[in-house]
């Protein structure tokens, strides 16, 4: 075998290895794409979650305001109001 074709076979196996290196690197950049959007999804669904839980304190809150100022009525129409919402709200003593 001659220099010449010494060198396209080691041309062509640099290839087929640089070929190959990129495949791995879109692949693993592929799985860390896919895990980075699992991520942000988990994310949102938790931003979602302290938004309700928020909106659900603060309706607790006016409950126990209304009641404090004797504005029973409307504490008891807030809560109707809430209660699917927010299942865990509760009259304010």
């Amino acid at each position: 075998m001659d220099a010449a074709a010494t060198r396209q076979r080691a041309d062509a196996a640099n290839t087929e290895a640089g070929a190959s290196l990129r495949q791995a690197g879109v692949a693993q950049q592929e799985g860390r794409r896919q895990q980075v959007e699992r991520e942000l999804q988990d994310l949102r669904a938790q931003r979602i979650r302290l938004e309700k839980q928020v909106d659900c304190e603060r309706i607790q809150l006016s409950v126990k305001q209304l009641k404090s100022k004797g504005n029973t009525d409307q504490a008891l129409k807030l809560l109707s109001d809430w209660k699917a919402p927010c299942p865990n709200l509760q009259a304010a003593q």
